[in-house]
């Protein structure tokens, strides 16, 4: 939830509420979508192709990392929907501190100069 506290006020106003169930909206039909074969989980393949949905270019050693640190209890090569969610929260709070460190807008990110930024990161954990 921190990364919806745009002005760090330690809770969250109306707007970003909206934001938090947009973004939670798009997390579970982007779920449901790539979750193929119906098992309640996204394997390597099945997130590597979701991610992009919700603005996330990963590489495969990059995927792997995330699934090592998201799906413990499924073991290390599957999420689950609470997971992937986690996932993605992970990611979108990397994408505030490139902002933040970069001083951007959202519109401002060059994609692939922040794709690049992720990998490292995650190169950097795993």
């Amino acid at each position: 939830m921190r990364v919806f506290d745009i002005d760090m006020s330690g809770s969250i106003g109306f707007f970003e509420f909206l934001a938090l169930w947009n973004f939670m909206n798009l997390c579970n039909e982007t779920f449901k979508h790539f979750d193929a074969d119906k098992s309640g989980s996204l394997d390597v393949n099945e997130l590597i192709k979701a991610l992009p949905m919700l603005g996330f270019n990963c590489n495969k050693r990059s995927v792997d990392v995330l699934l090592k640190m998201n799906g413990s209890s499924l073991g290390s090569k599957k999420v689950s929907k609470n997971q992937f969610i986690s996932t993605a929260a992970y990611l979108g709070q990397c994408r505030s501190i490139y902002q933040k460190t970069f001083n951007m807008k959202r519109e401002e990110i060059d994609n692939a100069e922040f794709d690049k930024f992720v990998n490292l990161v995650l190169a950097l954990s795993g």
